[in-house]
């Protein structure tokens, strides 16, 4: 059975005057949570896309943030192993995994210990 490296991620980002802060925290949580998007496509979080040793590369994450509608720009992205640390540090350009192991942020209530996400938004509409 495979070891989950169970991660919190806490994303900073200024959103487009023109949209609600609200909206722009929500397109971005969709967008990253596990499971199937309108249109057919999945989060960047979901299960069929992370495998044994796929680490998890920054550059990628911040594409998918600055994908996401009223979305101007990260300014930062702080993560923590669950379970192994207790202070956030900047992401890494590459988040290594073991080889055995599997990435998860399932950002999920019921089941903190898979990982959560933490969208902070500055700008936008009120």
């Amino acid at each position: 059975p495979p070891s989950y490296l169970s991660v919190d991620l806490q994303v900073t980002l200024c959103a487009n005057p023109a949209y609600f802060a609200a909206d722009v925290e929500q397109a971005v949580l969709s967008a990253l949570r596990p499971g199937q998007l309108p249109g057919g496509a999945v989060g960047f979080f979901d299960h069929t896309r992370w495998g044994f040793g796929v680490p998890l590369e920054s550059s990628a994450l911040l594409a998918a943030v600055q994908a996401c509608t009223g979305v101007d720009g990260v300014t930062q992205v702080l993560c923590r192993q669950r379970g192994v640390q207790s202070t956030w540090t900047t992401l890494p350009e590459t988040l290594a995994v073991g080889a055995d192991q599997i990435l998860r942020v399932d950002d999920d209530r019921s089941r903190p210990e898979a990982g959560s996400l933490k969208v902070i938004v500055n700008g936008g509409k009120a």
